[in-house]
């Protein structure tokens, strides 16, 4: 068993202790066959396989949160939506030209294959290197999915009567086909609520500061467009502000932990 298997298990021990204390036995099964399924899978020596496994981790991990998501907390909501308006986020995101928030949707986009292409650079490296820069992104991107049983809200674009990141529309559909596509994977492949951290924002986060210590040339690109993310799941709406903050703090501690202690 290497490094990156430990987050996985801790976050399948957690999780299965809030599903068994509910009685939910089938859904505490299914964390404990996740915790088990990562122990086993990163011992494996294959390339294809080493190189896929966390990433394997990290999507089912997400998906097995989805049942603890039942209703929103309105009180939740209010204090999230509270510093959004003192911050006049709608208003920015409502004044920015076109072509600007297509570049807000590519950079939310970008989210799904920078998690691949960083891991890169490290799978290069080595097979130690590549086990810790998993590690790290792992403790990141799970410690905001962990929250989810306890902090359920919707994200900013489904609460309320809020304006559409792209104001006109046309019988009731984006025209932007960015945005239709960003919202289509949404509601086909997420949980349908906000995490709390965002892990929209800590995953890219940890992966990229990860990577400044593993191969220091990438690391520059890497955190701007780790950076770019962040602001794009405020301004185009889908995180909140205190979102993506927290976010930023949870991506960045497993690295900073990790360069203190080497």
């Amino acid at each position: 068993m290497t490094i990156w298997a430990w987050p996985a298990i801790v976050f399948g021990a957690v999780l299965f202790t809030a599903t068994a204390v509910r009685r939910r036995y089938g859904l505490a099964l299914g964390f404990a066959g996740y915790a088990i399924g990562a122990a086993l899978l990163s011992g494996v020596a294959s390339g294809p396989v080493r190189f896929a496994a966390p990433l394997a981790a990290l999507v089912i991990g997400y998906w097995l949160t989805k049942p603890f998501y039942t209703s929103p907390s309105p009180r939740l909501e209010t204090w999230l939506l509270r510093y959004d308006e003192a911050m006049q986020i709608d208003r920015i995101s409502a004044g920015m030209p076109g072509w600007a928030k297509a570049l807000v949707e590519i950079a939310y986009l970008g989210a799904y294959p920078f998690m691949v292409v960083a891991a890169i650079p490290a799978f290069a490296a080595s097979r130690d290197a590549f086990a810790w820069h998993w590690a790290m992104v792992l403790a990141a991107e799970l410690s905001c999915y962990v929250t989810l049983p306890w902090l359920q809200a919707r994200p900013p674009r489904e609460n309320g009567d809020r304006p559409h990141f792209f104001a006109k529309r046309k019988n009731g559909v984006c025209p932007h086909f960015l945005r239709r596509l960003n919202e289509a994977l949404l509601d086909r492949l997420s949980v349908r609520a906000t995490t709390i951290p965002s892990g929209h924002v800590a995953g890219p986060i940890a992966a990229a500061l990860s990577i400044w210590m593993i191969a220091p040339a990438w690391g520059p690109w890497l955190l701007a467009g780790a950076l770019a993310i962040a602001a794009a799941t405020v301004i185009g709406r889908y995180h909140y502000a205190i979102d993506a903050v927290l976010g930023l703090a949870v991506g960045a501690a497993p690295p900073a932990i990790r360069w203190f202690w080497t």
